[in-house]
């Protein structure tokens, strides 16, 4: 993976990285507002489940994609015990490039999801929470300025450099399944 982060919070930015420092931004701070519990995440993984075909060609596509790059293809994804882990990178992708690309989003993901406005709404409320969230940061003196919002969920602990397997949880520095 080009980036990931750990269970508590901290984001690790492998040195050999090719994305683009907004799209490893919004992808990893999914992944960082549900380790810190916040409601942000809770919110935007309700809008996105609720609207899954889990059904659908193209969701079997991304899933089996996930599921072999993250999951060294261990999961079964037609299983309930699988969807968490598949849907919680899936919807950190789908926030990454409805913010950075949406045209490819939609081309890549819309036919996964049964409400595709839905979903990119959801995206919206989560970027524009995130730059609430980040201006009080910033009034509360933790030095985030307002071109770096989007990124306060990042502000801790971005670390480049190569990621340890055991510091992840995850295999390899293997390229982004979902990326173009």
């Amino acid at each position: 993976p080009e980036a990931a982060t750990s269970p508590d919070g901290k984001v690790f930015i492998s040195s050999e990285a090719t994305l683009s420092e907004a799209e490893l931004s919004r992808h990893e701070a999914v992944h960082v507002l549900e380790a810190k519990n916040n409601p942000l995440f809770y919110d935007y993984y309700e809008d996105l489940q609720s609207r899954v075909l889990r059904t659908s060609d193209e969701y079997r596509k991304i899933a089996e994609k996930i599921n072999d790059q993250y999951f060294d293809g261990r999961l079964d994804v037609d299983s309930p015990d699988s969807l968490i882990p598949i849907y919680r990178e899936l919807f950190a992708y789908v926030h990454q490039f409805i913010q950075t690309d949406p045209t490819w989003a939609s081309e890549r993901f819309s036919g996964a999801f049964s409400d595709w406005d839905g979903v990119v709404e959801a995206s919206r409320r989560l970027a524009q929470g995130l730059e609430n969230q980040g201006a009080a940061d910033d009034a509360q003196g933790y030095g985030v300025s307002g071109r770096t919002a989007y990124q306060a969920g990042l502000r801790e602990s971005a670390v480049r450099g190569m990621m340890e397997k055991s510091a992840i949880g995850r295999t390899g520095d293997t390229p982004n399944p979902l990326h173009k």
